[in-house]
């Protein structure tokens, strides 16, 4: 796509504010959900279990996602919303390994659930700190994988120019 550099607010970027602005709402909301998340779990022994600690993680990936659509918002209305593919992959760093990091805490949150009904018995005699490491490795060795991919593809394309919006 072809975007005239000179004029900032453009057709397009006109057509992105009202779903930024959304976006800044509902960022908003999913962080006091995270904080209501965390401050529950935190304050009560009986939600200290596994499941527990994967929803935490999970709404603090999703936070993490939500927050930096907060800083999207506020460059999409205070200047042009296009930049070129290299500064908006790190701008977009900590979005995406949220994003990614929550994805895969429905995936094994699902996975922990099936354990604990089809071998219960196995499920609460396991090392759960040996269980919590291997759940950390999962995350991070797929995460590495596609913010590496990501970084190679906004190397090799650096000058393209994108919207800011993720």
């Amino acid at each position: 796509m072809v975007v005239d550099e000179t004029h900032i607010f453009n057709e397009l970027t006109w057509v992105f504010l009202p779903g930024h602005f959304i976006m800044i709402i509902l960022a908003f909301i999913s962080i006091f959900g995270t904080m209501n998340i965390v401050l529950a779990t935190w304050n009560a022994p009986y939600l200290h279990g596994t499941c527990n600690y994967l929803i935490v993680l999970n709404a603090i990936a999703d936070s993490s996602h939500q927050l930096t659509q907060i800083i999207h918002g506020v460059i999409m209305f205070t200047k042009d919303g296009y930049i070129t593919r290299l500064p908006c992959t790190y701008l977009n760093t900590v979005s995406l390994i949220g994003a990614n990091t929550a994805m895969l805490g429905v995936f094994i949150i699902g996975i922990d659930r099936l354990f604990s009904v089809v071998t219960p018995t196995i499920y609460r005699n396991s090392n759960k700190t040996i269980y919590h490491i291997f759940i950390a490795v999962i995350i991070v060795v797929i995460n590495g994988i596609l913010i590496g991919l990501i970084y190679d593809y906004a190397i090799n394309n650096q000058n393209e120019l994108v919207l800011l919006f993720f």
